[in-house]
């Protein structure tokens, strides 16, 4: 059984440097404003999360059947768990190994993400500020009476006469 979750941690690391390939991508595309490109990206990215998760929930189910075969029960084990209930000393180092593995990869997506926020952030900007300048907004301060209607109906008197 610990033989099967180490394929599937494989698995797991595998697909997240597949999406760090394209999170590295995408902030190219960001970079250059291409939507078309971002948009394939996007849709490549949903793939990979997609993958993930199925074989995030199969990690999940093989922990379970690992403590089961142990004769424990835990609804939700963790990698660290996992590895305190295998006894052969190298198949913990190879599960410690890919953890690791699988940190520096999360970690890296991390923060690649946190650039394409930033990225995107400003591209945001840079969009508003060109609507402004292509279409300002109107000028609401013009005179007027309470009713909303233009101050024509009134006659032009100035506050001096200046006939005097």
């Amino acid at each position: 059984m610990a033989n099967e979750l180490l394929e599937t941690l494989d698995k797991l690391v595998k697909l997240h440097e597949g999406l760090l390939t394209v999170t590295e991508r995408k902030a190219v595309t960001l970079k250059e404003r291409d939507t078309d490109s971002l948009q394939k990206l996007l849709k490549q990215e949903k793939t990979y999360i997609t993958a993930i998760n199925t074989v995030e929930q199969q990690r999940q189910k093989e922990a379970c059947q690992l403590f089961q075969k142990a004769g424990q029960s835990i609804d939700t084990p963790t990698l660290d768990q996992c590895m305190d209930a295998v006894s052969d000393p190298s198949l913990k180092d190879k599960l410690q190994q890919k953890k690791d593995e699988l940190l520096i990869v999360i970690k890296a997506l991390s923060q690649k993400n946190e650039l394409n926020q930033q990225l995107t952030y400003q591209s945001l900007q840079f969009v508003n500020m060109t609507m402004e300048l292509i279409m300002p907004k109107k000028n609401t301060m013009n005179y007027s009476n309470k009713q909303g209607t233009p101050n024509q109906a009134r006659p032009n008197r100035s506050i001096f006469d200046s006939r005097t």
